[in-house]
């Protein structure tokens, strides 16, 4: 490379490292610009302003030294913090000019940190000082409000005398309280203590609106506590004695001891009412109403379970003595069928125990009759046994029904069985014709054996039909097992001629074949032996395999000719 090329690439290295150099320099000078408007803002922010309405206030106690710590802070930041960062930013400046751009860098990051770290001081005594002097603000405005609600206060407690009872005296003790705290709040006012006085006057609007709430609900408390609970309670003593003298049963309620205690939850609120503890003494009277409330529930019940007893009563005895009559006529349908059939041992039981618990379900009735006649029961509880009868009632009621409808069962099977014995002999005789109309060479000695054992199923049918007297398990199982022989005789029945004819149409439709391929011949000749030797299925198979070889789609044609046969 040339000398000239090296001079023209160090005056291009020396250009680009130049104009980054002013690129760095433009952008500390511009950081230092932005830094020394926040310094301004600062300096020429809120503070003195706040400071100065701290000092119109009495600068004794907690706002003196108060005060003076934020004053202290402030001249520490304008006197000593704001120009150690003028020197910086113009040390930055300089260190830029000579290109030390990482000593300038470093300079910048301090200077970040200082001026960060001064507005947060600063935004913090100003939330402080502002905190101050609304304090000192509200507690002008509110603590006049709050003389003229106890003024207000210590009128109505005077007018509500009465109404309040023995609780003024507490309420009086009170009032008396916050006149004091009143005294406290001014004094630590004039000492200049504003953030202590709030706190007073926070506890004095608390206290005041305590008081406020007791004298509202207290007169009405006291009428429910004096009045209206004590009323309510000899209310239901009295209905409580009323329906005892109507022999009604109340003992697992415990009347006496419920109203006890109401009468000493009674006492007791009014005890609360005099020390003024009104929110305890509201719970006491929702829990009491509730109390109240839930036995009036309980007494209801009880009427209503006497009057549901006396109706439903009228209605199950009669309903007793047909379930009684209703067993005897199922008695004596037993002993007519016994005549006839052979009746499990099952139902002979069945029998038995029904009648115990007819017995025993009559005997629970006179029970129920009794404890009604004599009032040694609660009627709720007589309710719940009265119930419980009506279900065992339905549940004997359903069982006699369903062993009624099983007696009818045994008639209607054994005819029902004839029908079905009928029925197969008739089907036998159909197989018998179709085979014999279908003009084939002879059966396989499989056909005969299903025919025989077809026959020898229907013969066991007739012998138990003839015995007495019947055993109808032994009937329908024979039914059952010959139905199924006649039908499996009468599908391989019709199986067989189905497939004879098949063979014998696929044989005449291959003749026509045999000249032209003399192989068919042969096959369709085994397929003949076949034949008349019974064995239909192979001989099918043969032939159709032989006629198909020639001409595809023979099988289905003869299909078609059968279908159309059998439709006609």
């Amino acid at each position: 490379m040339s000398l000239l090329h090296w001079i023209i690439l160090t005056l291009v290295a020396v250009t680009i490292l130049f104009i980054i150099s002013m690129f760095r320099k433009r952008s500390i000078y511009k950081q230092v610009e932005q830094f020394e408007e926040k310094k301004n803002l600062l300096l020429n922010g809120n503070v003195p302003a706040e400071l100065a309405k701290v000092k119109q206030l009495k600068l004794t106690g907690e706002t003196e030294k108060k005060f003076y710590g934020w004053r202290d802070t402030w001249d520490a930041i304008v006197t000593e913090e704001l120009p150690k960062l003028e020197e910086k930013m113009f040390d930055a400046e300089e260190a830029a000019d000579k290109y030390q751009f990482r000593k300038a860098g470093h300079l910048l990051y301090d200077i970040r940190q200082t001026l960060q770290a001064n507005e947060e001081k600063i935004q913090f005594m100003l939330a402080e000082c502002q905190e101050l002097v609304g304090s000192e603000e509200k507690n002008r405005e509110e603590i006049e409000e709050l003389k003229a609600s106890h003024q207000a206060l210590k009128k109505t407690v005077l007018v509500s005398r009465t109404k309040l009872g023995s609780a003024v005296t507490i309420l009086e003790q009170q009032l008396e309280e916050i006149d004091e705290s009143f005294l406290d709040f001014h004094k630590k006012t004039n000492d200049g203590n504003y953030f202590e006085a709030r706190d007073v006057l926070l506890s004095i609007e608390s206290r005041l609106h305590n008081v406020t709430s007791v004298t509202e609900t207290l007169p009405e408390l006291r009428q429910e506590f004096m009045h209206r609970l004590p009323d309510t309670i000899d209310d239901l003593k009295a209905g409580c004695q009323d329906m005892e003298d109507q022999s009604y049963y109340l003992d697992h309620l415990q009347p006496e001891e419920s109203i006890t205690k109401l009468t000493n939850d009674l006492e007791a609120g009014r005890a609360l009412l005099d020390r003024g503890e009104v929110e305890q003494a509201e719970e006491l009277a929702s829990t009491m109403k509730k109390t109240i409330d839930s036995f009036y529930e309980a007494l209801e019940k009880e009427v209503y379970a006497r009057h549901f007893t006396m109706q439903e009563v009228e209605k199950l005895e009669p309903t007793l003595v047909s379930l009684e009559m209703e067993e005897t006529k199922l008695k004596d349908e037993v002993h007519l069928l016994q005549a006839s059939y052979t009746l499990d041992e099952s139902e002979l039981q069945e029998h038995s125990k029904m009648e115990k618990d007819i017995r025993a379900l009559q005997k629970r009735f006179q029970q129920l009759v009794s404890a009604m006649e004599t009032h040694v029961e609660a009627p709720s509880a007589l309710k719940e046994e009265l119930v419980e009868l009506q279900k065992e009632k339905e549940r004997i009621k359903a069982l006699q029904k369903q062993r009624f409808e099983n007696y009818q069962t045994l008639r209607s099977d054994e005819h029902a069985a004839i029908e079905a014995l009928q029925g197969m002999k008739k089907k036998l005789v159909d197989v018998r014709r179709l085979v014999h109309k279908s003009n084939v060479p002879g059966v396989p000695s499989s056909y005969i054996n299903g025919f025989e054992k077809a026959e020898q199923d229907l013969g066991v049918v007739e012998d138990a039909l003839k015995e007495s007297p019947l055993h109808m398990t032994k009937v329908n199982e024979s039914v059952e097992a010959a139905q199924k022989s006649v039908d499996q005789l009468y599908e391989a029945s019709v199986e067989m001629v189905d497939q004879a004819f098949l063979v014998e149409q696929l044989i005449q439709y291959g003749n026509k074949y045999r000249n032209r391929h003399p192989q068919l011949g042969s096959q369709l000749k085994t397929a003949e032996e076949s034949f008349r030797k019974c064995n239909y299925e192979l001989a099918l198979e043969q032939a159709a395999a032989a006629v198909e070889a020639v001409e595809p789609g023979a099988l289905k044609k003869m299909e078609e000719v059968l279908e159309y046969r059998e439709s006609m």
